[in-house]
């Protein structure tokens, strides 16, 4: 059985059991025509904004089909080994979407709703995760690629082989984790931590609920 570890993240489109077409208005409110997995990443048409993608972070404008960003994507197709979005018209397909990655991740597209159900060998590592995070080339004293388990107040990291590396069960909520040009950065209710070997604590006034792309960070006071 398939663990359910992000529900109801907030995605896309008003729309009904099947897509259909109105005026176009801009995403997110612009529905989810198709979706599609690709080198590590998840795909998404939609109706006049484009291809989106998500990348276990955020969801966001997909930089490689900036060219498409007023276009209706009907579907995916590879061609000598590269993704196309498909715009010629197409049948819709129809609530939920759904879309299995490699090592048997499922993603559910469903009305204003992604969800993801990671697979068992998550599942194994801790049946309590409520986070996962993929961090690739994460900086010094870390593999190029580490997988992260958040289970509750206990943060477990793993290399690409499935191997622990650390383990440690802080004093309040994780918030995020992300690898920043200072290093690979741990906010928590505790405080802010950066790996050297193992966390050390930095000193920051206010806890950062989420780290943003382009350096910025969501905090109490606002981003």
């Amino acid at each position: 059985m398939k663990h359910r570890l992000l529900l109801f993240f907030w995605l896309l489109a008003a729309a009904a059991a099947a897509q259909s077409f109105g005026p176009e208005k801009g995403f997110p409110y612009d529905p989810v025509l198709c979706a599609t997995w690709h080198e590590g990443k998840l795909y998404l048409g939609t109706q006049g904004s484009g291809v989106y993608s998500w990348d276990g972070r955020s969801i966001h404008p997909d930089s490689a089909f900036s060219h498409l960003e007023r276009e209706i994507v009907y579907g995916f197709a590879l061609e000598n080994g590269a993704l196309v979005p498909q715009l010629s018209p197409a049948p819709l397909a129809r609530y939920p979407i759904t879309v299995t990655n490699d090592r048997g991740t499922a993603f559910v597209v469903r009305e204003r709703v992604l969800e993801v159900h990671y697979a068992d060998e998550f599942r194994r590592l801790s049946s309590r995760a409520a986070a996962v995070w993929t961090l690739s080339n994460p900086g010094p004293g870390l593999p190029e690629k580490v997988i992260a388990l958040k289970a509750g107040t206990a943060l477990k990291l793993y290399n690409a082989q499935g191997e622990r590396l650390n383990a440690r069960t802080f004093k309040g909520l994780i918030f995020d984790l992300a690898t920043t040009p200072k290093g690979t950065l741990l906010s928590t209710e505790e405080g802010l931590f950066l790996w050297r070997r193992g966390w050390v604590p930095q000193t920051l006034p206010l806890p950062i609920f989420e780290f943003l792309e382009g350096g910025y960070a969501r905090t109490p006071l606002g981003t």
